[in-house]
Order: C-alpha cells, then sequence, then structure tokens
C-alpha cells in the first residue's frame, strides 16, 4: 500500500485476509517474509517503480533473479497495480522476468492466475494484465498531474496564504490569524548568532558560546551543534524567503524562485550579506586555532616579506613556567628555505602595533577610491540584473519559436538546447550577483570603520580585557575589515662598528635592556653576537597595507625588543 493513511484503514486487514485464505484452500504454504524482511511495503509507492528500488518487492525480485525462490512458486498480490504502476513498458519487462522464471502470478481480487503456459497458451490473458498496467500508471501519472498543480497553486498564492504550517524554528502559526509570528526569545539568539559572526569570531566558537552560556536549543534536542549554527547562517527564510522544492527522481530539488515577505522578515539583507562574507573571509584566511584567550590579535594578518607566507604562532620556552608566543614563518618552519631566519616575539609586535594604531588618524587612510569601488560595484549589479532581463526575454522568445505549427523535431531539440543554455547562464549570473552584493556590502563596511571611533575605543580596554577571548575577537575582526596584510620584513642592514658609538640608539638600547652590560666596554659589546642580534632585530620593518589602499611602514626601533635567538620549541 502506497500511504500510512491505508494502514489505518482496512487495505492490511483485507489484503493479509485474502492471502491466507487463498493459500489455505488451495493447499499451499504461506510465506510471508525473507529472510527475516516481511513481504510487506507499507508506505512505498509503486509509481515510476519505487516499490522496486527502496520498497520489500526488491527484495524478493533480487532472490528471484539469484535463483534463491523455488519454480512453481506462486506471488500473491491484491491486483496488478499493486504489482507495478510504473509506464508500461517498465512494468511489462518486470511481469514477464517473475513469469518467465517459474513463477506463477495471482491476484486475488479478481482470481486471474498468470504463468508462463497460460500466457503462451491464449493472448487474452496478456491483453488483459496490459490494460490494468496501462490504466494503473494513467491514474497515477494523473493523480501526479493533480497534487502537482494544487501545489503549484499554493505556491502561486503563497504571500497571501500559507502553502503549510511548517516554518523555521524561531516562529510559530497562528491558527488564529493564519500567519506566521515571531518567537521573540529565539529570534533574539538568531540575531545574536549573526551579530557574533559579523563582529567577533568563527562559527564553532559561536557555538561553543551558546552551549557554554546554557542558551536553550531550539527544538528536541540538548545542545547546539555546529552543522545547525551553520545553515542557520545560509538561511534565507531569515530575510522573510521561503524556497518551495519538489521531489524527483528521489532527490528534493528547487521548484520555482523563492517568494519574497513569505514569513515575517528577522534580518535585513545587509546584516545577512556580512554574515556570509565573514565566514567566506574566515575560511579562506582566518583558520586555526585561536588559543584559550585568542593568543593572536592580529590573525589571519600577519605575512611574511621574504617569502609571502603566512606567519603561525609557536610556543617556546618553559611552556609551564614561562611560555612566550613567537611569530614564525610557516614555510621557513616546513622547511621551504625561506631566508627570514628569525622568530618575531608576539607581544612585542603586537605592542608596536597597537601603538601604530593609536597614533593613527583613520580617516587619513581614505581616499577617493573608496566611493570609486562601490560605485563600480553597483554599476556591475545593474548590468547583471539587466543580463538576466535579457536572457529571460530571449527563453520567452524561444519557446514561442519552439511552439510554431508544423516545426521540425530536429528544430525543437535545438530550441530546447538553446533554454537550456539560456537557464545555465542566468543561474551562473545570479551566482555572481550574489558574490558582488556581499562584495558591496563587505567595501561598504570597511570604508564605515575607517571613519568609525570603534577601534581606538577598544584598543583603550586592551589591557583591562586581555583575558577576554570574544573582545579580542572583535578586535581582531573590525582589524581584518580594514588591515589588508600586515608583512614582517628581516633587517637588511649591513652591520657596520665603526659607525657606532655610545650616543648610537643600538648601544643604549643594548645597555637598557642588559643591565650587566654596564661593566662592558664599546668594543665588548658592539663585537657580541648578542648585539649582533639586537641590532638586526632593530632595524626590523613591519609594512601594513590598508584595504583602502593605504601602506604605513614601522620601523622596530628601540620602541620594541624582537626575540632573535631560536627557542627551543618542545
Amino acid at each position: 500500500m502506497s500511504t500510512d493513511t491505508q494502514l489505518k484503514g482496512d487495505s492490511l486487514r483485507r489484503q493479509l485476509e485474502a492471502s491466507e485464505a487463498y493459500a489455505k484452500n488451495n493447499n499451499l504454504e504461506l510465506v510471508d517474509s525473507i529472510n527475516g524482511v516481511p513481504l510487506k511495503d507499507i508506505g512505498v509507492s509503486a509509481f515510476k517503480g519505487k516499490n522496486t528500488q527502496k520498497g520489500v518487492l526488491s527484495v524478493f525480485l533480487e532472490a528471484l533473479n539469484a535463483g534463491k525462490i523455488e519454480n512453481n512458486s506462486v506471488l500473491l498480490v491484491e491486483s496488478l497495480d499493486r504489482l507495478s504502476r510504473d509506464r508500461l513498458t517498465e512494468a511489462l519487462a518486470q511481469f514477464m522476468n517473475i513469469i518467465s522464471q517459474g513463477i506463477e502470478i495471482i491476484t486475488l481480487a479478481d482470481n486471474q492466475r498468470y504463468t508462463k503456459e497460460i500466457l503462451n497458451q491464449s493472448a487474452g490473458p496478456l491483453f488483459l494484465s496490459l490494460g490494468i498496467m496501462f490504466r494503473a500508471n494513467e491514474e497515477s501519472e494523473m493523480k501526479s498531474k493533480r497534487i502537482s498543480a494544487v501545489w503549484e497553486q499554493k505556491r502561486n498564492n503563497a504571500t497571501n496564504k500559507a502553502i503549510s504550517r511548517k516554518c523555521p524554528n524561531w516562529l510559530k502559526y497562528s491558527e488564529a490569524s493564519g500567519k506566521f509570528e515571531i518567537i521573540e526569545e529565539r529570534a533574539e539568539v538568531v540575531r545574536k548568532i549573526f551579530k557574533m559572526c559579523i563582529d567577533t569570531c568563527g562559527l564553532w566558537t559561536v557555538t561553543r558560546y551558546l552551549n557554554n552560556n546554557k542558551i536553550p536549543v531550539f527544538g528536541r534536542g540538548k545542545v547546539w551543534y555546529n552543522p545547525y549554527v551553520t545553515s542557520l547562517i545560509k538561511d534565507r527564510s531569515v530575510l522573510g524567503e521561503f524556497q518551495p522544492s519538489t521531489f524527483k527522481n528521489g532527490f528534493r530539488e528547487d521548484a520555482g524562485e523563492p517568494i519574497k515577505s513569505y514569513f515575517p522578515q528577522l534580518i535585513d539583507e545587509h546584516t545577512f550579506l556580512l554574515a556570509q562574507s565573514a565566514v567566506a573571509r574566515r575560511t579562506s584566511h582566518n583558520n586555526g586555532r585561536k588559543g584559550k584567550n585568542y593568543t593572536n590579535l592580529f590573525s589571519g594578518l600577519t605575512f611574511c616579506a621574504s617569502c609571502g607566507f603566512r606567519m603561525g604562532v609557536k610556543t617556546g620556552g618553559d611552556r609551564a613556567k614561562n611560555p612566550k608566543a613567537y611569530l614564525e614563518c610557516t614555510n621557513k618552519h616546513l622547511g621551504g628555505g625561506c631566508s627570514n631566519k628569525h622568530y618575531w616575539s608576539l607581544t612585542d609586535f603586537e605592542n608596536l602595533m597597537i601603538r601604530h594604531l593609536n597614533e593613527l588618524n583613520f580617516q587619513d587612510l581614505l581616499n577617493d577610491s573608496e566611493a570609486k569601488k562601490v560605485e563600480n560595484l553597483d554599476d556591475k549589479l545593474d548590468a547583471l540584473s539587466q543580463k538576466i532581463k535579457d536572457l529571460e526575454n530571449k527563453i520567452n522568445q524561444t519557446i514561442d519559436y519552439k511552439f510554431a505549427p508544423d516545426l521540425a523535431e530536429a528544430t525543437q531539440k535545438r530550441y530546447d538546447q538553446r533554454i537550456a543554455q539560456f537557464e545555465i547562464e542566468i543561474e551562473a549570473s545570479k551566482k555572481e550577483m550574489s558574490l558582488t552584493a556581499e562584495q558591496k556590502s563587505t567595501q561598504e563596511e570597511a570604508s564605515n570603520s575607517f571613519k568609525s571611533s570603534e577601534v581606538k575605543k577598544l584598543l583603550e580596554e586592551l589591557n583591562k580585557r586581555a583575558d577576554d577571548y570574544m573582545f579580542r575577537s572583535s578586535i581582531n575582526q573590525l582589524l581584518v575589515k580594514m588591515i589588508d596584510k600586515v608583512e614582517l620584513k628581516e633587517s637588511n642592514e649591513i652591520y657596520m662598528p665603526s659607525e657606532l658609538n655610545e650616543a648610537s640608539p643600538e648601544v643604549i638600547e643594548f645597555r637598557s635592556t642588559y643591565k650587566n652590560s654596564s661593566t662592558k666596554t664599546l668594543d665588548q659589546i658592539l663585537k657580541s653576537k648578542r648585539f649582533q642580534n639586537l641590532f638586526k632585530s632593530f632595524h626590523r620593518t613591519v609594512t601594513v597595507r590598508y584595504r583602502s589602499g593605504a601602506v604605513r611602514y614601522l620601523m622596530c626601533g628601540a620602541k620594541v625588543s624582537i626575540q632573535t635567538r631560536s627557542p627551543k620549541i618542545k
């Protein structure tokens, strides 16, 4: 039986009693299972052969083709339409396959017998079976079309009336109003997730935050899972959209365009696009562990100026008593031959960058090209929109040509191919539009970041909240919007002892750093390996490339002390 509804009625009892009665009256042993699998197909339709692919009938057919069903066995079905409602050719092929292997088919509803011998003697039973198969498929096709038409009508009226009561977990259906209503406490959680995704951290951390703070889970689950949070960020139903779908060949497919304003809108378009951009940015630039307290404030931004590889965080020293974090070129770490030989103290590098940011006037980094970038993206969006309209017009014209009278079949096929190609181009243009809209939102957000004083305010609180993961993460996300990359470059200064004296800043730095150097002469200091390392560190440079196109060069100098001796990495 094709639906569970029939199970609640009389269908199962009727078929079982008829099978038992036939077996008893004809001295047959009723076998109602194969290898422990009951020979019942409940809720599996015979339409389009689904019962031969997913149903128990497939178990019987597999056993039959493997020679595990004895000859002269009898297959009992209520009627041939229980065996198949597939197209006539497929239904007949299956019917004849069973008959040809020595199986007798009995239809209990009309007591018809079908065997190889009977069909060889008279064509009448075969014609009868063909008629039944054809009618069964025709009825199923008609039912399918009617159901499809009903759903199509529902989709067409979806803006006025809900298709069903099904809705996202932050909404509920009101029987009184016939509309969807927001569950406000859940809506606040959704908005919080989007805000955290944009402003602070990745989706794994968002999931951890929800669980650590005991935020109630939507539905029956006990904890939040990352796949659900990820799907929620990508779910356009927060914009109020509903994407109708249908099953085709066993797979769910979109049925037409998304329906706008079907649900109450929870998130505006700009916020949604910023969240997509943030996810994409982290996926491509900011992967990896961030540490308990978001160790690297400039995560995803630091690069080696010598080879272009990313700088990674390494830990040296006594991890238990006095752990120290360093930046190291990943190319060097992997043995790739990078010339950037030394480590950079993460603390000193962070202090240098914070001083630079505090002294910087961000608006000075903006230029006229920023507005031009947004304008160019707007022009691109307009062009893509017009391209889609032109392609849709071409599809409509081609459909008119295709259904012209007396058109050759070969010409119709060419028109079908042309329509399919237009549809592919439309889909590609829509994807490009979505990507361009995200780029525009990101560009506007970056420009707004340069005009905002938020970074300066957060940096002022940094010392007080040095161990606050979310706080440091939020600063990182603001910096990523403003900074394209930070390049760390080794010094190529030539060490000339004859040009140095007690007033040289390198010597002053050395004596202030190493207190026991007060008893040493200048000549002893200049010849020491420790001074040579400090000299190289002193002349290191940091290049900050901002997303506005502005570039700033920082000299490490006496303001920062860089560890140059390789720490022992455990």
